[in-house]
């Protein structure tokens, strides 16, 4: 086949082009109007919560210093008593006294110590409302019936259970109890049984009420003890027990705050995934694709279709898997929709409203003559699309905006960036190699589909100035080497004796590798060519006529003209079913070569490519001007991901071809 390199103008962007454009136009808008508003409450948030910790504290401190002040001077009036027996007239520090720090005289020094004592008491629940707020945390009580008692002093000859409760001096706990004569409703231990403290009821036993018990924890306490007690004759006493917490005020208020941020960004993550429904509201789903069954018997309403024609459809098939069954109208256009995997095909039984079979099919859209129902099927896990949709018009593409930002992010941590997460169309770090090698097939050079309107005749034209070697070329300013063209393959020693020569002549300082496509015909139509790493040899010409063995000979040779080459291995996007052992050989080839790396469109590429036109593309294989592009800017950001996360291994790039290296740090100093 003659394969001609043509010069083409950009074509004037179709309807679909622009609304692409339009949508990623809005998204982006989207994304830095939420990120303003997010940054603005953030910075209202710390406002407030600087201004409450300031106000909590500042209130703190007055009160502690006034509460400190009057303690302190009670204290060392207190102290400086000299009380001389039958000499009052004498004692000048009686006197004294009796004189508050206000000035006020109290009539005796008693009643002055008591007033200013129960002052500083006010002044101190003054200070703990202001600081603190205190709430009742009930506790769950667990019983263990048997005989119990405290100290053996009552109830030896009752039934009891009780609950042990840990507790530190200073706690305070609310009981409520039942009324019972004599009944014990709690003592308090320490840390070896003894009883320091116990209550008993002495209500009535006929008493219908319940009391409610304040205990503050003293010194030395190690277990508060709740009894509960079960008698046949009255209902069961049954207390309750509440904990009093005291929260600091700053700490609510903080909680209050995040509990505000927290709404926000629940409120901001519903609106992006309105807006997110908004712009990709085009097509609705037909199937639930989890209700899958294998192997499923088709319902049997619909045995009643003509049983003779499709008899091989209704039985049900353990090889294959089932859609439930779904009603359809006319008019309806349905298309089997993915995002980031291979667009698939759908087989489809097609049954009128009398659920008689009408029709079957394989594709990946249908439109529905007359209303009836439909059963999807597949033949295996690994051929079942992401959705089947209902779409507007014929024209709909069922899958989303490519570079659609999820989540509506303006940054990705470091850490956790995935490829193709952050698309470079400036190339990034692409544009430190000077030059670069493209080895590959038509898909590396550009190759179109096109029809010659003078002699309808279907062909393939390698166009290099639209290929994305020259998408690369001009958006970094590297030279691009095309070591490549249409129909290219591996096998049988085909490119390296084509290129070898070319090769030696323009040493480049790194290459990408994006050759397979035809090979992969070839596996299919041998036995076991595939190979392994063994046949990779040190002598890359005594390498076997394997898929192995020939790439291994390939990138040796390349090696052995520039050995400090960087070398980045594309992997297979276009097909998802058959073409994995070739994508195995080309990640074990990789991570077995020094200075090299893979790029895995396979599973990071926005666009499927295998057998499905669509805008991207001028046939089934073949990408157009739009799709270059895009593929230049993937390979591209993938690249420029390896280097940022990388970036120790490209530090000699400009040595690379030269017998500089880099100096010592002993050399620099």
């Amino acid at each position: 086949m003659n394969y001609i390199t043509i010069n083409a103008s950009v074509a004037t962007p179709s309807t679909e082009e622009m609304a692409y454009a339009q949508t990623n136009n809005r998204l982006d808008t989207l994304n830095n109007k939420l990120d303003t508003s997010v940054q603005q409450l953030q910075t209202n948030i710390n406002s407030q919560i600087n201004s409450v910790n300031t106000s909590l504290q500042n209130t703190e401190t007055s009160l502690t210093n006034l509460i400190d002040n009057q303690t302190n001077a009670v204290a060392v009036r207190i102290d400086n008593i000299i009380a001389n027996n039958a000499d009052t007239d004498g004692n000048t520090e009686l006197i004294d006294i009796r004189s508050s720090y206000d000035g006020r005289i109290y009539s005796s020094a008693g009643t002055a110590v008591r007033n200013q004592l129960y002052n500083t008491n006010t002044l101190l629940n003054k200070a703990d409302s202001e600081i603190f707020t205190t709430t009742l945390q009930t506790l769950e009580l667990e019983y263990s019936l048997g005989y119990q008692h405290v100290d053996g002093t009552f109830f030896e000859s009752q039934l009891y259970s009780h609950t042990d409760i840990s507790v530190s001096a200073g706690e305070v706990y609310y009981i409520t109890g039942w009324n019972f004569y004599n009944v014990l409703l709690y003592a308090i231990l320490d840390t070896d049984g003894n009883v320091l403290q116990q209550e008993q009821e002495s209500g009535s036993a006929n008493a219908d009420a319940y009391t409610d018990f304040q205990v503050v924890i003293p010194p030395n306490a190690a277990v508060l003890r709740v009894n509960r007690k079960e008698t046949p004759q009255q209902s069961n006493f049954i207390p309750t027990v509440k904990k009093e917490v005291k929260t600091s005020k700053i700490t609510s208020g903080l909680n209050t705050v995040n509990a505000r941020m927290q709404a926000v960004e629940t409120a901001n993550a519903q609106n992006a995934a309105t807006l997110e429904n908004a712009l990709y509201s085009r097509t609705s789903a037909l199937v639930d694709m989890s209700a899958l069954h294998t192997g499923m018997m088709i319902k049997t309403w619909v045995t009643s279709a003509n049983v003779n024609t499709p008899s091989t459809y209704l039985g049900g098939n353990a090889s294959r898997i089932y859609t439930d069954v779904y009603t359809v109208h006319q008019g309806d256009i349905i298309k089997s929709a993915f995002q980031f995997s291979d667009q698939k095909n759908f087989t489809y039984m097609l049954f009128d409203t009398n659920g008689d079979f009408v029709s079957t099919a394989t594709g990946t859209s249908l439109t529905v003559a007359n209303d009836g129902y439909i059963i999807f099927d597949f033949p295996n896990s690994l051929l079942i699309p992401e959705g089947i949709v209902i779409v507007d018009n014929a024209d709909d593409f069922p899958y989303p905006v490519p570079y659609k930002k999820s989540n509506f992010q303006t940054s990705i941590a470091f850490e956790t960036e995935l490829p193709l997460q952050n698309i470079d169309k400036t190339g990034g770090y692409t544009a430190i190699f000077h030059d670069i090698g493209i080895i590959g097939d038509s898909l590396a050079c550009g190759c179109m589909e096109g029809v010659d309107t003078s002699t309808n005749e279907y062909k393939y034209t390698d166009n290099l100035p639209y290929s994305w070697a020259a998408c690369i070329e001009r958006a970094t300013g590297c030279i691009c080497h095309q070591f490549c063209r249409g129909g290219q393959y591996l096998h049988d020693n085909n490119w390296y004796s084509e290129w070898k020569q070319a090769v030696a002549q323009n040493p480049c300082t790194a290459y990408i590798i994006c050759i397979g496509f035809n090979d992969y015909n070839w596996l299919n139509q041998s036995e076991n060519n595939l190979g392994s790493l063994s046949d990779i040899n040190e002598n890359f010409e005594t390498n076997p006529n394997t898929f192995y063995g020939q790439y291994g000979k390939m990138l040796s040779y390349i090696k052995s003209v520039q050995p400090k080459a960087k070398i980045f291995l594309v992997n297979m996007e276009w097909n998802s079913t058959d073409n994995s052992s070739i994508n195995t050989a080309i990640s074990q080839i990789c991570t077995n070569t020094d200075n090299c790396y893979l790029i895995d469109l396979k599973t990071y590429a926005h666009e499927p490519y295998w057998n499905v036109p669509n805008i991207f593309k001028t046939g089934l294989y073949h990408k157009n001007t739009l799709g270059y592009q895009k593929t230049a800017w993937d390979i591209m950001s993938y690249i420029d991901y390896v280097i940022r996360h990388n970036m120790n291994d490209f530090i000699d790039v400009q040595f690379i071809g030269t017998n500089l290296r880099l100096p010592t740090q002993a050399e620099i100093s």
